[in-house]
């Protein structure tokens, strides 16, 4: 199974440990219709291996719960270090 990196896309997410909301970047919205919901970029890192829910605010694209993988990755242009987030879908663990 390969991880899917999260980026440009648009949801809410509830982290279930801590129970908190957090809103969204709202970004390409026919991105997150094409990646079922799976893809999404967070307003700040979560721990690593951090159990999260996807709660989507369109009606076709399912809620899914995930695991998150982060790690770091350095911008060869800018020189600066930026995370890079995976998520793993429980249904494929």
């Amino acid at each position: 199974m390969i991880p899917v990196l999260i980026r440009l896309c648009a949801a809410m997410w509830v982290c279930q440990e801590a129970e908190q909301k957090q809103p969204e970047f709202v970004d390409d919205l026919t991105w997150l219709r094409e990646l079922d919901g799976t893809i999404t970029a967070l307003s700040h890192v979560p721990a690593p291996n951090t159990t999260i829910v996807l709660k989507s605010n369109y009606g076709d694209i399912p809620t899914r719960v995930i695991t998150v993988r982060t790690e770091a990755t350095s911008n060869e242009l800018t020189g600066s270090v930026m995370p890079v987030i995976f998520v793993i879908p429980e249904d494929h663990l």
